[in-house]
């Protein structure tokens, strides 16, 4: 297999260099400039019209979108660990959390990313960071509820899976906004222990 990943540092490609990393997947790192204003250029353009990041060259096919990325590429190279089969019991539940990394949490995820980072602070607006955070609290609370209770390590089938590289990312960008106090405990141990792996590590070296 060849892989090739357009890649920009604490951009949602972290998901893809970190699973890559835990499968010991060789791959090809191209490093895009989020600030230009022609992201990638125009031969990336071709390859994403939205200019985004990430995006794959999975044997020579473009896949978008880092959850399915990652959903694919588990489930073609760890289908038994890192994916979690249609016949497993936490098979619903799997489904449900790689949805949501990129469905329910997303809005109020991506206000506060504009309004605490992005944005000049100028054009910050601090009703919408206080409306994001009161959303993000409820987020949290139910991943400490729904995912974590009853001192879980990981969100479904007591492993690392895809979910997890899912869930882990609004984490890793509450904590670079300045925002990880109102972290409840087990999500700020849980965020901990992904810290402590190696594929993390590396992912997110630079």
């Amino acid at each position: 297999m060849t892989l090739k990943i357009y890649y920009a540092p604490f951009s949602r490609a972290i998901r893809v260099r970190w699973l890559a990393e835990e499968l010991g997947l060789d791959y090809e790192l191209e490093r895009i400039d989020l600030n230009h204003g022609n992201v990638g250029g125009d031969s990336y353009k071709l390859l994403n019209p939205l200019q985004k990041v990430p995006t794959c060259e999975i044997d020579g096919e473009v896949v978008l979108e880092s959850m399915a990325i990652c959903q694919l590429l588990a489930e073609r190279h760890s289908p038994e660990e890192l994916a979690v089969p249609p016949g497993h019991t936490g098979y619903a539940r799997y489904l449900e959390w790689i949805h949501y990394a990129e469905g329910s949490v997303s809005t109020p995820l991506n206000m506060a990313i504009g309004h605490f980072m992005i944005l000049p602070e100028n054009k910050r607006d601090p009703r919408m960071q206080t409306w994001s955070m009161r959303e993000m609290d409820k987020h949290l609370a139910h991943i400490a509820e729904r995912g974590l209770s009853g001192g879980k390590d990981f969100v479904v089938a007591d492993r690392l899976t895809v979910a997890d590289l899912g869930v882990a990312y609004p984490l890793l960008l509450l904590k670079l906004m300045k925002q990880f106090d109102r972290v409840p405990e087990p999500v700020a141990t849980y965020f901990d222990k992904i810290r402590q792996r190696e594929a993390w590590k590396k992912a997110t070296a630079d």
